[in-house]
């Protein structure tokens, strides 16, 4: 599980949690101090990702990797946001 309340140090580029059994909910609230984040690995987790709609994250990202995680009913929005996008696995 994610522990509740966790801050990851704003000048992050790479955040990789792959296959760690890892399992809890994500929010945006996660991601608010992480404008310098280029890659985002969280795939082989149990994850729920639960972002608002109308999120728009603070970072661009080159590679996005979220395979096994349940990103909601609807294509998610933010996605539509990055721009500098290489890789993307959902």
């Amino acid at each position: 599980m994610v522990p509740e309340g966790i801050q990851f140090p704003s000048q992050l580029e790479t955040l990789i949690m792959n296959s760690n059994s890892l399992e809890g909910v994500i929010t945006g609230s996660l991601f608010h101090n992480l404008s310098k984040l280029k890659v985002l690995g969280l795939s082989g987790n149990s994850f729920v990702l639960e972002i608002n709609r109308n999120w728009v994250p603070p970072f661009q990202l080159q590679a996005i990797i979220l395979q096994h995680c349940k990103l909601g009913p609807y294509f998610p929005r933010w996605l539509k946001t990055q721009k500098t996008l290489m890789r993307l696995d959902i």
